[in-house]
């Protein structure tokens, strides 16, 4: 469940990461994502000023979503998530066990001890 939601964060907050690209002065290239832009944007014009005009307002564009990058990253993203979970749930494991095993030694030094009931 975590590693899901760690998944799903990444992949969403790369869209935070802008890649701009100019092609051959008369192209422009919007992609939203990170490592691989997935939410896309491009459009041609026929002038310099025309992509400054677009540039300047991005959110204009129409915009498409390329699948498998959305699955490259969402892979990239699953295996960030697990470099924390994994570690995370493997320390909380060994603390929980040492907490355990060192109740169970307290135990059975009071019970070796615990003074003898026999008389003589």
């Amino acid at each position: 469940m975590a590693t899901t939601a760690l998944t799903l964060a990444g992949l969403f907050l790369s869209m935070l990461v802008v890649c701009e690209d100019v092609c051959c002065m008369y192209g422009y290239h919007r992609g939203l994502g990170y490592p691989w832009a997935w939410l896309d944007s491009y459009t041609t014009t026929d002038n310099v000023a025309a992509i400054d005009a677009i540039r300047s307002d991005p959110a204009a564009l129409e915009k498409s979503v390329d699948w498998s990058k959305v699955v490259l990253d969402g892979l990239f993203w699953w295996h960030v998530a697990l470099l924390v979970v994994v570690p995370a749930m493997q320390a909380r494991r060994r603390s929980h066990l040492s907490a355990r095993d060192r109740s169970a030694r307290s135990r059975a030094a009071r019970a070796f001890t615990a003074p003898s009931s026999v008389s003589t």
